[in-house]
Order: C-alpha cells, then sequence, then structure tokens
C-alpha cells in the first residue's frame, strides 16, 4: 500500500532494480552503479551466424562433469575458473591417468606458451602429430570469469563457444554456456563425454576413482582450497598469470577504476576470443 501523501516515507519509497539486456539467447543485469554502466560485450566467435547456424544454450555443471547430470556444482568457481589455464591437465589427466577421456593426440605432450591479452591470459599448446602436421591449440581465459575452450576431439578451426563460471555462493558455482550449431541438428550439450565408456552421472563411487575427470580434481581440493598449501610449479604459470590478473583487477575496481576489457562504446566492444585448434603441415613451413 502507497503511504499518505503527507507521510515521511512516501518519497524515499523505491522498487530496486537492474537494467537488463538479452543477448545469445541469455538475459544479463547489470549490478554495479550506474555511472560504471559498460557496454555488453559481443564475442566474435558468436557472431555472424550462417542461416543455418543458431546458438545453443546450457546451464550447469557439464563443464565439470561432461554431462548434464549436476545442475550446481559444490565447490568454488575459482576451481573451474583455474582449469582452463592448465593445459598440462588435458595430457595427464584425460589422457594418460583414465585413458583418452578426449582427443587420442592428447596424449603427445604439448609445446606450451602462455600470453597475456587485453582481456585476460591465453594459452598456446602446440603437438606434432604423427601425420607431419602440427597442432596450435589456443585457449582462453577472459577476466574474470568467462572461457572459451576449443572443441576437444581436435577438430580444426576457432572456438565456438563461451562459457561463463557464475558462483552461486562461496562454495558452488553453475557454468553457462553458449555455443554456435547447426540449427537443425542436436543439441552439442546432449552429446555426452563418456569416462570409461559411460556418461558422469552413471558411473558408480568405485569408478569414479578409476576413471577421475575435472570434477574429481577439483572436488578433491575440498569446497574451498587454500593456495598457501599449494606446490606450483613451471607447468602452472599459467593460473598463477590469472590469479595474479584477477588480484590487479580487484584492486583497480576498489580504487574505482575500470576493469581491464571493459568498453563504455557498443561500437568497440566486441571481445575477439582467439581460441582454437589450428593445423598446418610440414610443407606449410
Amino acid at each position: 500500500m502507497e503511504p499518505d501523501a503527507g507521510h515521511p516515507l512516501r518519497d524515499r519509497l523505491r522498487q530496486p532494480w537492474y537494467p537488463v539486456e538479452e543477448r545469445y539467447g541469455l538475459v544479463f543485469a547489470y549490478l554495479g552503479p550506474p555511472e560504471k554502466k559498460p557496454a555488453l560485450p559481443r564475442f566474435d566467435n558468436l557472431e555472424d551466424l550462417a542461416a543455418d547456424e543458431t546458438i545453443f544454450v546450457q546451464t550447469g555443471g557439464r563443464g565439470s562433469t561432461g554431462d548434464n547430470s549436476l545442475e550446481v556444482v559444490p565447490y568454488s568457481w575459482t576451481h573451474m575458473n583455474d582449469n582452463v589455464m592448465d593445459p598440462f591437465h588435458v595430457q595427464v589427466l584425460h589422457s594418460t591417468i583414465s585413458g583418452p577421456q578426449f582427443a587420442a593426440q592428447f596424449a603427445l605432450m604439448p609445446e606450451v606458451r602462455f600470453f597475456p591479452t587485453e582481456e585476460g591470459v591465453c594459452y598456446s599448446a602446440v603437438r606434432k602429430l604423427d601425420d607431419g602436421r602440427e597442432v596450435d591449440r589456443i585457449s582462453s581465459w577472459i577476466c574474470p570469469n568467462i572461457m572459451s575452450v576449443p572443441d576437444i576431439q581436435l577438430r580444426a578451426g576457432k572456438s565456438t563457444g563461451i562459457a561463463w563460471v557464475v558462483p552461486v555462493d562461496d562454495g558452488s558455482y553453475v557454468q553457462v554456456f553458449a555455443r554456435k550449431a547447426p540449427k537443425n541438428g542436436p543439441s552439442p550439450f546432449n552429446q555426452p563425454i563418456l569416462m570409461g565408456g559411460k556418461r558422469w552421472g552413471e558411473m558408480t563411487e568405485e569408478e569414479h576413482q578409476r576413471f577421475p575427470g575435472d570434477y574429481e580434481a577439483q572436488a578433491g581440493q575440498g569446497s574451498i582450497s587454500l593456495h598457501s598449501e599449494e606446490h606450483l610449479a613451471t607447468s602452472d604459470r599459467g593460473i598463477v598469470m590469472q590469479r595474479r590478473t584477477l588480484e590487479r583487477q580487484i584492486e583497480v575496481i576498489a580504487q574505482g577504476g575500470n576493469p581491464m576489457g571493459v568498453s563504455f562504446d557498443p561500437a568497440n566492444a566486441t571481445v575477439h576470443v582467439r581460441s582454437g585448434n589450428f593445423y598446418k603441415s610440414e610443407a606449410a613451413e
């Protein structure tokens, strides 16, 4: 009920609201100060849809389990955030410890370099294949919680997807995926990753131990991991770069500045996503 005209609260009652905008089949809300509201970014790998393409969306825990069995992942969002800058775990966890969960070529140890970008950090993992070709797999972390991982079967081409790692609270998160794919085909999110020949949600506790994947590796750190207890090596350089970048950007915001990757001009708010599997042959060198 609205207060009477003479009521002292009449001019102070407000219903809070936040501006929202739809893009890629998702609704984005801006929760910051009005005077700091940036342009909603576009991602170039989700733009310029062909006539037979659309964008599929999915939320939940698919990034950690490889299927759609979890709606909420019961550990910190930073565990998954670290994952995207750890190219060596693809060879160790997904190829050696548990057998080939992705493309068989991931068993080859890559030559890796990490490099900063205007929006975050990328890695380049180069593998020399038995057929004489070389594949450069580039994966991207976009500050603070966005990733673009290339096709895990090493199919050639630019990454067709983006994922946001969204905290639910301190000890849980969901991922929100958007991916370009043929509109008349099946959703790319209905194609599970099999571990030990089964979907993650069908596996027994023993099978989870015998064929661990990202969920087991990340949940094993605890709901919230203590970085002070870690023993980082040179292979963790990308994670260190990522964490330091995130810490610096938190400090920038705390001091009233604008974080990296933010644009206030919609015409200049497109993010160049570098991710993909890029091949070349020895003859082309």
